[in-house]
């Protein structure tokens, strides 16, 4: 990333594990995991859902959701995404931790939040967004669910959660092997 210079696999001891090394300066080149955020934005017992735009899953539904910009930080990278989908301009203030999931079969890491609408939202799709709704539970058209494959629990879950008023934090390690 450096110099330039081809990358090989070796063995880093203070690691513990095979990494990707330059084969010119020696800089170990890491591949982390990709951060992104959604959100469960809602107004009474409906969840703004956008019809995507964009591959993957064009045409399908999904929340507000994207990836974590440099310099950004988590609340204002989600409202940055709620915006740039819906048109609803929210305050980073406004949103909270809803709930984690790592997903290290396709090294990303999803930090889901929650805010509540106080009034009928006004839609104003941008370019990621073939259109914006509101779904009650029951209205969710889940044939047309985009990510359902990766997230078997979303998005019962938050409208469990909202039925109850109440809204742990948790932490949800999802891998292949394991189907909730």
């Amino acid at each position: 990333m450096r110099c330039g210079g081809p990358l090989a696999l070796r063995w880093v001891e203070l690691d513990q594990r095979e990494r990707r090394v330059c084969g010119a300066c020696g800089e170990v080149h890491y591949e982390n995991p990709r951060l992104l955020v959604s959100c469960y934005l809602h107004w009474r017992d409906r969840v703004v859902f956008c019809r995507r735009a964009r591959a993957p899953a064009r045409g399908l539904w999904a929340l507000p959701a994207g990836f974590v910009e440099q310099g950004e930080t988590l609340e204002e990278a989600v409202v940055r995404e709620i915006n740039e989908e819906t048109g609803v301009l929210l305050a980073p203030r406004r949103v909270s931790l809803f709930r984690l999931v790592s997903l290290p079969h396709i090294s990303e890491v999803y930090v889901e939040f929650r805010a509540e609408l106080a009034a009928v939202p006004v839609f104003s799709p941008g370019q990621e967004a073939l259109e914006v709704a509101l779904f009650s539970e029951r209205d969710i058209p889940r044939s047309d669910l985009a990510f359902g494959d990766v997230m078997p629990t979303y998005p019962d879950e938050f409208f469990e959660c909202l039925r109850a008023g109440y809204f742990p934090i948790k932490s949800l390690p999802l891998h292949p092997s394991k189907v909730f």
